[in-house]
């Protein structure tokens, strides 16, 4: 008995069928979507991050990208909708198991990694940037987003830090907000003068130096041998 070879299927050369040829339609328009939409995230980035929330309309959006106005709202609802979209994008770059380090040194090292990783994404920075400085001086639809997430960060930090004066990693004598507060200063203080002098600061390296001189004057003194993978000394002065 002869065997048909898959060349002579009738079921491998059966026409597509209307339902296949709507899948396949469907899942383009996807793509090109999906596509589109991150067109208008990245030029709503740049545009937000040089002029700031009040001084960008959805033509200069839309102009960057090359469609209507509408093609953009189709995306997009409004302006408002646009910018918290880019809050969180810019949010994405940062680790989310920051805060469930078992150390203040492993906490540390996770929050460099994830400076490392943002520092790769210069317009985020930038626009992170700028909603720094928007929220003292008006409001913008990510104001509350920002003090719940202010709230949440500084709890967390503080809550590992506290687990590290039981632990003996930090001195008995650190007071957990202000050490918290200290790290996320230096985080906004740095990149905000990146974001001025990009030629003359190297986030990076500013902000592990600045974090790691942070870390020494809390971290306790002799520090137990478990703490010491990262080599660091502390000194004799606390926050």
């Amino acid at each position: 008995m002869a065997h048909m070879s898959s060349d002579q299927n009738p079921a491998s050369s059966r026409p597509d069928t209307p339902l296949i040829n709507a899948s396949r339609t469907i899942h383009r328009r996807n793509i090109k979507g999906e596509r589109m939409r991150q067109a208008i995230l990245n030029a709503a980035t740049s545009l937000f991050a040089a002029h700031g929330y009040n001084y960008v309309r959805i033509a200069d959006i839309a102009k960057q990208v090359g469609i209507s106005d509408a093609g953009v709202l189709h995306h997009f609802p409004s302006k408002a909708d646009l910018f918290l979209a880019v809050v969180r994008l810019r949010e994405a770059d940062y680790r989310t198991d920051i805060f469930e380090a078992d150390t203040v040194r492993e906490m540390i090292d996770r929050i460099i990694d994830s400076v490392r990783t943002a520092s790769r994404h210069p317009d985020l920075l930038r626009f992170r940037a700028m909603l720094t400085s928007a929220a003292m001086t008006a409001d913008t639809p990510a104001q509350n987003h920002l003090e719940t997430n202010l709230g949440i960060m500084l709890n967390a930090m503080e809550k590992v830090i506290a687990q590290g004066i039981r632990a003996g990693e930090i001195r008995s004598d650190t007071d957990a907000r202000h050490a918290s507060l200290a790290l996320l200063a230096i985080n906004e203080g740095v990149r905000n003068q990146w974001a001025l002098h990009p030629d003359l600061v190297d986030y990076v390296a500013t902000f592990t130096s600045s974090v790691n001189v942070i870390y020494r004057g809390i971290a306790a003194n002799p520090l137990p041998s478990r703490f010491k993978e990262s080599g660091l000394t502390p000194s004799t002065n606390g926050i």
